[in-house]
């Protein structure tokens, strides 16, 4: 919130989550007048947790992201949606006019491969977008029931999945997703890594040219702290992401500055960050083409086939609550 209102003034914003405290609420809403912007707390709708799905690394509420053209109010025609993990590093004045040429979502594509896509039926030349920054068109939203085509797609495609909600979203809106330039969501992986060595790991498919990435490294707007092996989330004093100090700065002037301490780097992270930064190119690249195997193909096919396997045993468990 501060890095966002630190380069924008006179934003609104909502801060959507489960059960968010009394407390927490007015220290949001205090910090956003502070710096110039304003404030709204909102609580998701109440669900069934036992009959909507969910998988271990992602909250069951995480879903609520697909719905908030529910939960905002109907006078707002759009929003840019932002995970708790993103950084502001510039003015964002551009998205609020950014043409979604009839798209419902626009997001910056994800660097995954083909084959996670078509374990969603998705075609490898369809977008992926990441859900941690996206516009979306909430007046044309309200318009569209989609309860029926998530329940669909848990059906056909629950333990195939990799990525919960933001496979929901880029397979029901298919055709509906549009593009953003890279630099208002610039993901850790993107951050740690070549381009090149980038490309042999995750074998991406449909993504963005070297250009683009290389520009929105170096004149990046939207930071996203998300999860990597090289790289310790910076709400942690040890971190080493190239923007844990900026991080922590801002952090400093939050009302929750006590919460950063520090973090243990796992035997796995110590021993892939020296391949990454110690050991020579002709042993490291081979290895990242292993890596890039176990990652692009041979760990997607396993969830193909849990799928294959599996589904039949559990469609008629697999439920979305309607939040209508």
């Amino acid at each position: 919130m501060i890095s966002l209102l630190s380069h924008n003034s006179g934003v609104h914003i909502y801060v959507i989550g489960p059960d968010i405290q009394s407390q927490n609420r007015f220290l949001l809403e205090q910090t956003a007048r502070l710096y110039g912007g304003d404030c709204t707390v909102l609580n998701i709708p109440d669900f069934d947790e036992e009959k909507t799905p969910s998988q271990k690394r992602w909250p069951v509420f995480t879903i609520m992201r697909l719905f908030v053209s529910k939960i905002v109010p109907d006078t707002i025609k759009r929003i840019l949606y932002l995970d708790s993990d993103t950084f502001i590093t510039n003015n964002i004045d551009k998205l609020w006019d950014f043409n979604m040429q009839g798209k419902l979502y626009c997001g910056v594509k994800d660097c995954i491969g083909k084959r996670y896509k078509r374990n969603i039926g998705l075609d490898d030349s369809d977008p992926y977008i990441n859900g941690g920054v996206f516009l979306a068109d909430l007046e044309a939203l309200r318009n569209i029931e989609i309860s029926s085509s998530i329940r669909s797609f848990f059906r056909k495609h629950f333990y195939a999945m990799s990525y919960f909600d933001q496979d929901v979203l880029n397979h029901v809106f298919r055709g509906k997703i549009g593009i953003l330039p890279p630099e208002y969501n610039v993901m850790t992986t993107v951050v740690k890594m070549e381009y090149d060595e980038l490309c042999i790991l995750r074998r991406p498919s449909d993504y963005y040219s070297e250009e683009d990435i290389n520009f929105a490294k170096e004149y990046p707007c939207i930071i996203h702290f998300s999860s990597h092996l090289l790289s310790i989330r910076p709400w942690y004093k040890n971190s080493e992401h190239p923007y844990a100090k900026a991080f922590q700065q801002c952090a400093g002037r939050s009302p929750w500055k006590e919460h950063i301490g520090c973090k243990s780097i796992s035997f796995h992270q110590k021993v892939i960050t020296a391949i990454f930064h110690l050991w020579p190119a002709f042993i490291k690249k081979p290895l990242l083409y292993i890596l890039g195997f176990l990652h692009a193909v041979w760990y997607p096919e396993l969830r193909h086939l849990k799928n294959r396997t599996y589904i039949n045993m559990h469609k008629n468990r697999l439920q979305i609550v309607d939040w209508r």
